[in-house]
């Protein structure tokens, strides 16, 4: 664990007994302005934002988010595009990130080159949900010589001897995808996620957070006895999307997923 970073501060709010409410934004979308504004928002509301730079072939992303990232590559967003628009943000708010990207477009850019661009946008840990974990050594290294923290994810389907091993290799948080499939808002929580979440617990006392289907204060009533956090991301668009009154309607709901931790 690097001193100080993402991943200590997580620990403490788990020590503390916190629960961490984790935002999905799409860089630049709907545009730019917009997507600063909503970026205020949900800083504002939420403990910890996870930014997805957007990618042609999202294979892990459902209908909502593969739209968003059509539409703002269709505009021409590339990294050094998005680089600048974060720039705007970080001048506006200071709170860290979490970016999530596909491997290609970092590794064409240069990992380092990328690496040194995020950490002074204070983006504070990635997450690349194409990485197997064993090819992942020499891209956290690149990360971690700039304070970044690598962050791996699992499912379900991921027998338990190999989730130990990710369960050691992530960094800041683990990222427990919570059914087997792809994002999109679902309705509930299946038995088989929480019986897995239950064996996890015993296997490591790193902070696991859940993504995948996150839309409604139920859900995380149902993972709170045994995850750390949750991540929201296509039910937050959804709501975003419905017009003038998208973004009150996603405050009332970020805060709604926030009082299913419980007091």
């Amino acid at each position: 664990m690097i001193p100080g970073s993402l991943c200590a501060r997580l620990r403490e709010k788990k020590r503390r007994g916190k629960k961490v409410l984790v935002s999905y934004l799409v860089a630049g979308h709907p545009d730019g302005k917009e997507f600063l504004k909503r970026l205020d928002m949900v800083r504002e509301v939420s403990d910890l934002v996870e930014i997805g730079f957007p990618f042609s072939d999202p294979l892990a992303d459902g209908a909502t988010i593969q739209r968003a990232y059509h539409e703002v590559l269709e505009r021409g967003l590339d990294l050094d595009g998005f680089f600048r628009l974060m720039a705007q943000a970080s001048s506006r708010n200071r709170k860290p990130l979490v970016l999530m990207s596909y491997l290609n477009p970092v590794l064409s850019y240069g990992l380092e080159r990328a690496a040194s661009r995020l950490a002074g946008l204070n983006f504070q840990a990635v997450l690349f949900p194409d990485l197997p974990l064993e090819e992942g050594e020499s891209v956290r290294r690149v990360l971690n010589r700039f304070r970044i923290e690598l962050v791996h994810l699992l499912s379900p389907a991921t027998g338990l001897a190999r989730a130990r091993d990710i369960l050691e290799g992530s960094q800041a948080f683990v990222y427990l995808v919570s059914l087997k499939g792809i994002t999109g808002a679902r309705r509930g929580i299946g038995e088989e996620t929480l019986k897995y979440l239950r064996a996890l617990r015993k296997l490591s006392t790193k902070p696991l957070y859940v993504g995948f289907g996150i839309s409604n204060p139920r859900q995380v009533a149902r993972l709170s006895p045994w995850a750390d956090g949750v991540i929201v991301g296509s039910a937050l668009l959804d709501c975003l999307g419905e017009g003038r009154q998208g973004e009150e309607k996603a405050r009332r709901f970020l805060n709604s997923l926030k009082q299913g931790f419980g007091p």
